[in-house]
């Protein structure tokens, strides 16, 4: 059984939703059986599928695999947990070169990793996530992992902010309910001292990824970089003691 909902990007407003029952296929027949679902759901909401220019019309089952594993392991509140993510799509890109998806990932997770490393660590995966970045963009112009990159890259790697914005301006009309750009544009829009935006941009993404406490501690961060000393106390008392059992969260909160 597959359980699916349609919410629209412009208002959040649920289009359809329901339940359909696919046969188990093992290897590439998952990718049929995910592909009549597909076709079903379109069905259901009054909508014609179409492919793109940039993608082939069948994924590479072995590529497709490597990126199911890579979205499992990439779990922003973990390291380890990232450069697991960053190997299975380092894999799936050499399994499938021509396709868009794995090169965004790689330059989006690149990037991410690239705080938590080492100077000359940093170095080499800030070089990767722009190569790759661009080499997606040549492969699909609308990749948001890739867009969120460039736009990460404008501000922290080149200074240029107003570039920056300007893009997740652009992505905050286009992909509001995806938590990522809600994170990294509330960065952003932090450093240039634009406090009320940063704090809603961040307050959204910890509503669409409510148990990452990556995103939280950010928020935190930035409360408290705008004065809000006591209340950021009193919440990261409660993460603390909240997060006794998973070691890698309490760092973050004690941090």
């Amino acid at each position: 059984l597959r359980d699916w909902q349609i919410v629209s990007a412009d208002d959040g407003q649920v289009l359809g939703d329901g339940t359909f029952k696919t046969p188990y296929e093992p290897d590439g027949g998952a990718l049929m059986a995910q592909s009549q679902l597909a076709a079903k759901v379109a069905k259901r909401i009054g909508r014609t599928l179409v492919t793109t220019g940039e993608k082939p019309a069948s994924p590479n089952p072995m590529s497709y695999g490597c990126m199911v594993k890579g979205h499992a392991y990439a779990d922003a509140d973990s390291t380890m947990g990232l450069r697991k993510a960053l190997d299975c799509y380092s894999k799936a890109h050499r399994e499938d070169p021509d396709r868009a998806e794995p090169l965004a990932a790689i330059a989006f997770v690149s990037m991410t990793l690239a705080a938590r490393s080492d100077r000359e660590r940093t170095f080499e995966l800030v070089q990767d996530a722009i190569s790759k970045m661009q080499d997606a963009l040549g492969k699909d112009s609308r990749s948001v992992d890739a867009l969120v990159t460039q736009a990460m890259l404008e501000w922290q790697r080149f200074t240029d902010f107003e570039s920056a914005f300007r893009k997740f301006d652009v992505l905050n009309q286009d992909h509001a309910y995806y938590w990522i750009v809600q994170q990294q544009r509330g960065l952003l829009l932090a450093t240039l001292g634009r406090e009320q935006d940063a704090i809603d941009a961040m307050r959204r993404a910890e509503r669409l990824n409510p148990m990452s406490m990556l995103i939280k501690t950010d928020r935190g961060r930035i409360e408290w970089f705008f004065g809000l000393e006591s209340k950021v106390i009193r919440d990261m008392q409660r993460y603390y003691e909240q997060t006794q059992p998973d070691p890698s969260s309490k760092r973050l909160v004690a941090g």
